[in-house]
């Protein structure tokens, strides 16, 4: 599988006071005002607000954890759809993290960890998985994040 590459951040501080900081966050699909308020989409939505509401009420960006992501609803079915902003239905932008927590925490009470390897526990199927580090790239390129 090849992988692609979106364009990079850019990240520009606008000012600061004391320790705080604004700042400009600018990705493929929308540039972001900080500091900002970032809803955790972890299958691919946010429970209980349409993304019109979500736009309605300022969001600017999505935080999404490709651990749940692959789990469900798996990242093929999103890439096959289009994306993740497709799947979403949302226009602005998109985070997503490796869902090592959600890996590694599990992985402590249920195996061991081998260099660059985690065997995850899946905790939807109750059932264990091998990841090594390309894979959780290439499920983020599968998903067409903004950055991770």
């Amino acid at each position: 599988m090849k992988l692609r590459f979106s364009m990079a951040l850019r990240f520009e501080i606008l000012g600061r006071f004391n320790r705080a900081r604004a700042a400009r966050l600018t990705l493929p699909h929308f540039t972001c005002q900080t500091p900002l308020f970032m809803p955790v989409g972890t299958q691919g939505t946010i429970k209980g607000l349409t993304t019109d509401q979500l736009e309605d009420i300022g969001c600017q960006i999505i935080l999404g954890n490709t651990y749940h992501l692959e789990l469900r609803p798996g990242s093929q079915l999103i890439d096959d759809l289009g994306g993740l902003h497709k799947f979403m239905n949302w226009k602005r932008a998109l985070l997503t993290d490796s869902g090592g927590f959600q890996m590694v925490v599990p992985s402590l009470l249920f195996s061991k960890h081998i260099k660059c390897h985690c065997r995850a526990y899946g905790h939807a199927e109750l059932n264990f998985w091998f990841l090594h580090l390309i894979d959780i790239l290439l499920i983020q390129n599968n998903i067409k994040y903004n950055t991770c």
